[in-house]
């Protein structure tokens, strides 16, 4: 585990809707994660229409796609998310302002973008959803 999980920083990557940032203070370089100005409220849309239960994962992404949330990195920046991203996504509890690293859970650094009920409602449909045999993948 690097000392970063354990201070509730991400050590990689930012998910979807997060951007990394980079500035420096004192001469130092600061790292931390940041909303997405482009892609925020597309996942948190995202997030909000799953819990409603009426959307599979395959229907979300039409949905979002059509609403203008792409990739923003992998093999191909600007394509739509695929629907196994978007059941990672889902699944992240990074959403919440929760950073899990080695399976432990930390308070994060970054700004949360939904609400812990609204991740337990989309656990919920996620959880129900895989049990009646769909496709569901986790973290």
């Amino acid at each position: 585990m690097t000392q970063k999980a354990k201070q509730g920083q991400w050590p990689g990557k930012a998910p979807i809707g997060y951007l990394n940032e980079s500035t420096r203070v004192q001469g130092r370089e600061v790292k931390r994660v940041v909303l997405d100005p482009e892609r925020a409220l597309l996942v948190k849309e995202g997030f909000r229409l799953y819990a409603t239960g009426e959307y599979s994962l395959a229907e979300l992404q039409s949905e979002l796609t059509a609403t203008g949330l792409t990739s923003p990195n992998g093999r191909s920046p600007g394509a739509p998310v695929p629907v196994s991203g978007l059941a990672r996504m889902l699944a992240n509890p990074f959403y919440v302002g929760v950073v899990e690293w080695g399976g432990v859970r930390y308070p994060g650094r970054h700004r949360p973008l939904i609400s812990q009920g609204l991740f337990e409602k989309v656990q919920q449909v996620l959880h129900d959803r895989n049990r009646a045999g769909a496709v569901f993948l986790t973290l």
